[in-house]
């Protein structure tokens, strides 16, 4: 159970939208199509020195994702996950390991822009939707439309600076599990976040996000309490050229022990022949 909550946080986190390297980059040009690939790791360790209860988990997750311009001003989307985990527990002497695998959801989604960045803030909206989801546990039923995630993202670009600040909203349906309901738990988070171009080539990027999580609920009983997490995001973006970039960003818990994770991603752009 433990695993299956790390990557439903993990899912969500990878789902909200991220700032990208340049301002041209916040929505696919019109009649463009954007290939984006990442690989995100984290580890987690929980212990429980009254019991002798110790865990250890290892989790990927890998996205594929397409992104197409479908006005000047709308790009739709569509993204799947899959994930990896390894997880290691003892109990005295009793030790255990189980190693999972699978696809975990398929999501497609709309972004728009509402504003430019010229008197005021650029303001883009963003939404998506599962229209294939299964949890990271054997047992758990597949679904469809049971998340949700929905948000804003205000930007100011001041060269070399682009500036942002991000609020998502992620609601998160029940599942069922061996005919046992469990709802993860909605989620909050906001993040203001910058990115400075050092050249043409190389761009830093900073900011923090907190994340608010409701309790995830096994029929109707908490399982938790709800909790808030602050993170410290950095990141590094190269541009392999004009169509290719590259890029690594850690997140790194300040508040809690949820533990951190780094991600690789590759993004790939080209044009809609169908249009020429």
């Amino acid at each position: 159970m433990r695993t299956m909550v790390l990557l439903l946080c993990l899912a969500s986190s990878a789902a909200a939208a991220e700032l990208p390297l340049r301002v041209e980059d916040l929505l696919t040009a019109h009649h463009r199509y954007r290939f984006e690939s990442s690989v995100e790791y984290r580890n987690r360790e929980y212990s429980d020195l009254s019991s002798g209860y110790i865990s250890s988990t290892d989790l990927s997750l890998l996205s594929l994702g397409l992104r197409w311009g479908w006005t000047l001003r709308t790009e739709l989307l569509a993204r799947a996950y899959a994930y990896q985990s390894y997880t290691r527990t003892r109990v005295a002497d009793d030790e255990e390991r189980r190693f999972d695998a699978d696809w975990s959801r398929v999501l497609v989604g709309i972004n728009h822009q509402f504003s430019d960045d010229a008197a005021t803030p650029g303001l883009l909206g963003f939404a998506t939707i599962d229209v294939w989801d299964k949890p990271g546990h054997p047992d758990a039923d597949t679904g469809s439309g049971r998340n949700i995630t929905a948000g804003l993202t205000a930007y100011r670009a001041l060269d070399p600076l682009l500036l942002s600040a991000v609020a998502t909203y992620e609601y998160r349906g029940e599942y069922q599990i061996d005919d046992i309901a469990l709802e993860p738990g909605n989620s909050l988070s906001l993040s203001p976040q910058f990115a400075f171009a050092v050249n043409h080539l190389v761009t830093l990027t900073g900011g923090l996000r907190w994340q608010w999580y409701d309790s995830p609920r096994l029929e109707q009983q908490n399982l938790s309490i709800s909790r808030n997490r602050t993170s410290l995001l950095l990141g590094l973006g190269y541009s392999w050229n004009e169509d290719v970039s590259i890029s690594v960003n850690g997140d790194f818990a300040i508040t809690d022990a949820e533990g951190s994770s780094v991600k690789l991603s590759v993004v790939y752009k080209f044009d809609d022949r169908s249009v020429r």
